[in-house]
């Protein structure tokens, strides 16, 4: 499965998504921003993707209707860690995904 992760700026939350995937799940997965890349490379990702997961509610709200049909809620909130390897936020994400 290809699974793209969107939030801000493609680097913490997203990031520590798309490494979760494929690390613990062996998934084909990449992370991006919703700010600082353009539409071209983002359409580009939104039709790679199986599945695209937004990490907060500006992100799902920045994705095109059209592609809403493969897209998720992981509402993790505003970026509080500053890191993408933070205990806590992978432990948050585990959850999301119902693994502990």
């Amino acid at each position: 499965m290809k699974i793209l992760c969107v939030c801000k700026q493609g680097i913490v939350r997203s990031g520590a998504l798309a490494w979760l995937f494929k690390t613990e799940f062996e998934q084909d997965a990449v992370s991006i921003g919703y700010d600082g890349n353009g539409d071209e490379l983002k359409s580009l990702l939104y039709d790679w993707a199986d599945s695209i997961i937004a990490l907060d509610n500006t992100a799902l709200q920045l994705i095109p209707i059209s592609w809403h049909f493969k897209t998720l809620l992981f509402d993790v909130g505003e970026d509080r860690w500053h890191d993408p390897s933070h205990q806590e936020l992978h432990s948050i994400l585990r959850k999301s995904f119902g693994k502990n």
